[in-house]
């Protein structure tokens, strides 16, 4: 029992300093620093610092358990062996969950850590409950979402502002979820009658520079604005339903430059771009997650570790979209002259 002994009270006191590191961090991440000042702190003062919960003990004494009890159960013959095998088990279990350390504090930290890093670095934020009862955007001034005949739900990520040739342009990031029921091959030549989910991810931006203009891959119906209008491109015609509220915008908007442009972005996002008739705010939904995170994941040890993973934070998905929707409203005409991203 001493070696069992000794296991335990290296285990408690690994713990016990890597939450006193995990608190200092915390701390620091209350000061709200620069994201580069704050990773600089983290290795200049840190580096070496473990934050790794070591539960090593829980697991093997869950897995003895686990052993025991399917041992006892195997023998099934309810003697005096397999009803200690199994009363042996439970105790294993329950001693392993005894000495287990939670790791909450651990996964809020690394959470609350990835979310600062990412909206330092995109000058954006992600919803809480709280701003998710502030926002002023509505989802039913837009025929795209209902596409779903079971259900549809719109999830708000996040939120944020562009400033665009002196024209600030605040955006939502959203995740639309949808159900349709709908027949669908089984095999064998069978179809069935299920419930299939969807899931879309787009954007609303507002103050885009026209009105009244929709390009629709999907929700051709629902996309429809009355003008129909075809471009001097074939290809992009049999690919995209145009339609409009002015043949003139339609005209200015889709020159043949522009389709070339469009086509671009619209085979990297592919989906549905609506322009809302009245009131200048862009609906984009597409098949692409926005919100995708690239963090390169790997065993996160010592303070050194998670300096590396808060660095390379990246969301490419985002940053693609936002470089490309910068460029197609700079180049698109205006009654009003708009700036370029400088928050991106």
């Amino acid at each position: 029992m001493s070696k069992l002994d000794q296991r335990i009270k290296r285990q408690n006191t690994h713990n016990r300093k890597a939450l006193q590191n995990i608190r200092v961090i915390r701390a620091l991440l209350d000061l709200q620093l620069p994201s580069n000042v704050f990773i600089y702190q983290l290795r200049k003062e840190m580096s070496s610092h473990h934050i790794f919960i070591d539960n090593t003990l829980t697991r093997e004494s869950v897995i003895v358990g686990l052993i025991s009890i399917g041992l006892g159960i195997i023998l099934c013959t309810f003697s005096a062996w397999a009803m200690l095998l199994i009363f042996i088990g439970l105790c294993f279990i329950i001693y392993g969950y005894s000495i287990h350390f939670p790791l909450k504090e651990l996964d809020d930290l690394y959470k609350d850590l990835n979310n600062y890093i990412l909206e330092k670095k995109y000058n954006f934020k992600f919803y809480t409950e709280q701003n998710l009862k502030e926002k002023t955007i509505k989802i039913k001034d837009f025929p795209l979402f209902n596409a779903g005949n079971r259900k549809n739900n719109v999830h708000f990520l996040l939120h944020g502002h562009w400033s665009i040739q002196n024209q600030t342009h605040p955006y939502i990031i959203f995740q639309y979820d949808y159900i349709n029921r709908e027949m669908v091959y089984v095999s064998d030549g069978k179809w069935e009658l299920k419930d299939v989910r969807y899931h879309l991810w787009g954007i609303m931006l507002e103050d885009f520079p026209i009105k009244g203009i929709s390009l629709s891959a999907k929700q051709k119906t629902a996309c429809d604005l009355g003008v129909k209008w075809e471009s001097s491109d074939i290809h992009f015609n049999q690919k995209y339903q145009q339609s409009g509220i002015s043949e003139f915008e339609l005209a200015r908007f889709l020159s043949p430059e522009r389709i070339l442009y469009l086509e671009k972005i619209l085979d990297c996002f592919p989906g549905d771009f609506y322009v809302h008739p009245q009131k200048s705010t862009l609906c984009w939904i597409c098949d692409v997650n926005l919100s995708k995170i690239e963090n390169h994941e790997y065993w996160i040890n010592t303070v050194s570790d998670l300096s590396d993973h808060l660095e390379k934070l990246s969301m490419p998905n985002f940053e693609l979209f936002a470089e490309m929707l910068e460029h197609l409203i700079i180049e698109t005409p205006k009654r009003r002259s708009l700036s370029p991203m400088r928050n991106i």
